[in-house]
């Protein structure tokens, strides 16, 4: 059969073409699904990627939780007002004994460093602070934190004094003025801290605070000013003194027994000569506690002083038990399983009773099913309870408790507990 020119002329055009392909394999269909669903993965993570960094650039600096959702930034924590001013050349003051009294003041002079009116418009402050009082110019503000409350003194005339309420101090700028803290120490000595925190529309000092420290002094002197009494028996009366005598005129002080005296505590007080001046010796007595629990008191006495009607005297002491275990907690540590342990505890009482024993009990786990002896003793009015731990216990803790039987009126029964361990 004749071949025709074009169709020779087509085969050879394509057959660079089918050689190229010869040596490629064609992916069957499963392998185009594989890839497809490769391809499909990818594009799905990209798009994930991309979506969590625009949450995070859309959240930046508010945080973010596990679910990606923003969260608010945390509260900062509190920090105190600082205490170095450009307003105020000296925030810190002190007064000594001789300035302070029952109603005590003290100026802070301060000028606006800015090139703008600015003002104070919140007020915090200690309670010991009563009120504060702002001078500025011709001007007189009055104001106390808490109740909160400022005014604005204006003078009226014949005297009087009208109080204007007002919401903020306005200061010109370069103006000087006064802030003067005032407080009432109701005549109780001792060291006072007094604070008033203000609050400015100054964006480089929006708070400043003032301190005052004020140190009175006593008009009492107390010698001494606490008693140790230490350890004291059950049936013992521990005698105790101590003298009181006023720093200023003293030839008419008085001072007045506690109406409400601790348990097992007694005063009594006696006025003594010194030259011109009058002192206090109080004679006391803690004791007997019988049921042989306290710790001693605090005693409040009266004085006639109008400064410092009252004072205390804490009187320290530790009452011994009626009976006492020595030691109270049995610690038997490591006890070796071939040799056994022996361990002692002596009961003692500390009202002289003269003990004896009735009957030991003993609970918690021995090892071994081996039985614990336990050995009663006199030394002299006192009980020796013996422990004893066989040899042939089985490795292991060994915890439980001791029940002794006593014949003291008022202590029946003593419990001791103890542990240790075999190995």
């Amino acid at each position: 059969m004749p071949i025709r020119l074009s169709t020779l002329l087509l085969a050879l055009a394509l057959t660079p073409t089918l050689a190229a392909q010869a040596g490629k394999t064609i992916p069957s269909a499963s392998q185009k699904a594989a890839q497809e669903k490769i391809a499909r993965a990818k594009a799905a993570a990209a798009k994930a990627a991309k979506a969590r960094a625009d949450r995070a650039k859309a959240t930046q600096g508010k945080g973010t939780n596990q679910s990606g959702k923003a969260t608010p930034p945390a509260r900062p924590r509190y920090k105190a007002p600082p205490t170095v001013s450009e307003w105020f050349p000296e925030t810190i003051k002190t007064l000594a004994a001789e300035e302070a009294g029952d109603q005590v003041m003290a100026e802070f002079p301060f000028t606006n460093p800015r090139q703008e009116e600015l003002h104070w418009h919140y007020l915090a402050a200690s309670c010991a602070c009563s009120h504060i009082e702002i001078v500025v110019g011709d001007r007189r503000f009055w104001w106390r934190a808490k109740p909160r409350e400022l005014v604005e003194l204006v003078a009226t005339g014949e005297g009087e004094v009208e109080r204007r309420p007002a919401r903020k101090v306005a200061v010109a700028p370069g103006q000087s003025g006064v802030v003067e803290i005032h407080a009432d120490l109701k005549g109780k000595p001792g060291k006072k801290l007094l604070r008033a925190d203000l609050h400015s529309s100054d964006e480089y000092e929006p708070q400043i605070r003032l301190q005052l420290e004020v140190q009175q002094k006593s008009l009492l002197l107390v010698e001494p000013k606490s008693i140790q009494l230490g350890l004291v028996e059950p049936n013992e009366a521990r005698k105790f003194s101590f003298l009181v005598r006023s720093l200023g005129d003293s030839r008419n002080f008085q001072i007045h027994a506690p109406t409400d005296l601790p348990a097992g505590m007694k005063v009594e007080l006696e006025r003594v000569a010194q030259g011109n001046r009058v002192a206090w010796k109080v004679l006391g007595t803690y004791g007997p506690i019988k049921s042989g629990r306290g710790s001693g008191g605090t005693l409040k006495f009266g004085t006639n002083l109008p400064k410092e009607s009252s004072f205390t005297v804490r009187v320290d002491a530790r009452v011994a038990q009626i009976v006492e275990a020595r030691p109270g907690f049995l610690g038997l540590g490591r006890v070796d399983p071939k040799k056994g342990k022996t361990a002692r505890v002596v009961f003692h009482a500390n009202d002289g009773a003269d003990l004896t024993a009735a009957n030991v009990r003993l609970t918690g786990a021995i090892g071994g099913g081996k039985k614990v002896e336990t050995r009663i003793e006199k030394s002299g009015k006192d009980v020796i309870l013996e422990v004893v731990i066989p040899p042939g216990i089985s490795r292991g803790l060994l915890k439980g408790e001791l029940e002794i039987e006593l014949s003291h009126p008022q202590v029946k029964v003593k419990r001791v507990p103890f542990n240790g361990f075999a190995r």
